[in-house]
């Protein structure tokens, strides 16, 4: 154990407050250095814990085991006016990643490369939290503060575990932070700026690729690296060389805009043209600049023309059967058929009544 570190772990039995930046150290930075409205910056707290301290002083300061034991506050982690903040997820950088308490829930931190100061040598880890400033200037980070429970020895239990002989809680605090926010230049701004902020990259998507004049085609855009998606006002796409903008469906996350067009295709072409959209990078260095998508190939073919319908030529004429059709001639035939039969039956019929009653007469004539 170091000389430092025992004498601040020694001054908890004659009930003296420690040197808490014997213990710990916690600290909070911010990149880019240069803030902008509507740019995104990356809050990063790290926190450092002296090794000998962490390897036989360091109690768990709650019931769920933590891989840092220390509970982290950082306000603005959380709310401040000017500032919105975006819900600490996955460390996304590469390293050894550990959880630890961060204003009263659990975050992931990456492990950093250990620190020597002042003879100690400590641990440090990051947990880093994404932000967007939404006002011009001077914001203010309250200082971060570090909990952190220890014990002056362990003793081993009946089941070899380690438990401590006593507790003790110190916080160690870090220091507040200002952070200089710019309002966007006026200098410079294209007229068709709609607010886009960051490294933007447009990305361009359409299906399906071959269709025929008066047909759609939805295209896609996406809009990459913002920094405010919320801050953007796309451009009011209408036409498009051959292809009519019918209508547009946008949807946004914390990182990109996705606008789907509706195209109406309005006569032969072969691809659909880039879009174009200004942005303000916060570089460096910084400006504005225009990004555009690559154009994309289709397949448009003109609509089928609407013609007369054809024309049958005339049936020839059957021989033997007065210039008639074998169609005509069907024709006549079930008409004498359905005409000739009742015809047929009615005659008979009057036929067979008139020998009835002359069969009578001749009965009548007998009798008297």
């Amino acid at each position: 154990m170091s000389a430092l570190l025992a004498l601040a772990l020694a001054a908890l039995g004659a009930a003296q407050a420690p040197d808490p930046a014997a213990l710990a150290f916690v600290e909070v930075d911010a990149a880019p250095r240069e803030a902008w409205v509507h740019g995104a910056l990356v809050l990063r707290l790290r926190v450092g814990l002296a090794a000998e301290f962490l390897d036989e002083h360091a109690v768990q300061p709650f019931r769920q085991r933590l891989d840092v034991p220390v509970h982290v506050s950082a306000p603005w982690a959380v709310a401040l006016p000017g500032l919105r903040v975006e819900p600490p997820g996955p460390a996304e950088a590469p390293g050894e990643l550990a959880t630890l308490a961060l204003d009263g829930g659990v975050a992931q931190a990456r492990r950093l490369a250990d620190e020597r100061r002042d003879g100690r040598e400590f641990r440090v880890w990051a947990c880093e939290v994404r932000a967007v400033p939404t006002v011009a200037g001077t914001l203010r980070l309250p200082a971060p503060a570090l909990d952190l429970a220890y014990t002056t020895g362990f003793t081993s239990s009946l089941f070899e575990t380690r438990q401590p002989v006593d507790r003790q809680d110190v916080v160690v605090r870090g220091a507040a932070r200002t952070l200089e926010v710019r309002a966007l230049p006026e200098a410079g701004r294209p007229a068709e700026f709609g607010g886009a902020v960051g490294a933007v990259r447009l990305r361009a998507e359409v299906s399906p690729r071959e269709v025929r004049a008066g047909e759609t085609l939805k295209l896609t855009l996406h809009v990459e690296g913002l920094g405010d998606p919320e801050a953007l006002e796309l451009p009011r796409w209408r036409e498009l060389d051959a292809f009519r903008v019918q209508g547009a469906l946008e949807l946004r996350d914390a990182h990109e805009c996705v606008v789907t067009l509706d195209l109406v295709a309005r006569g032969p072409a072969r691809q659909v043209p880039s879009l174009a959209l200004a942005y303000f990078d916060p570089g460096p260095p910084a400006g504005y600049r225009v990004a555009r998508s690559d154009p994309l190939e289709v397949r448009v073919d003109a609509a089928p023309s609407v013609d007369a319908a054809p024309v049958a030529p005339p049936a020839a004429e059957a021989p033997g059967n007065g210039g008639r059709t074998p169609e005509a001639t069907l024709a006549l035939a079930l008409l004498t058929v359905l005409v000739g039969v009742p015809v047929v039956v009615l005659a008979s019929l009057f036929v067979r009544r008139r020998a009835r009653r002359a069969a009578a007469v001749e009965r009548d004539a007998g009798i008297r």
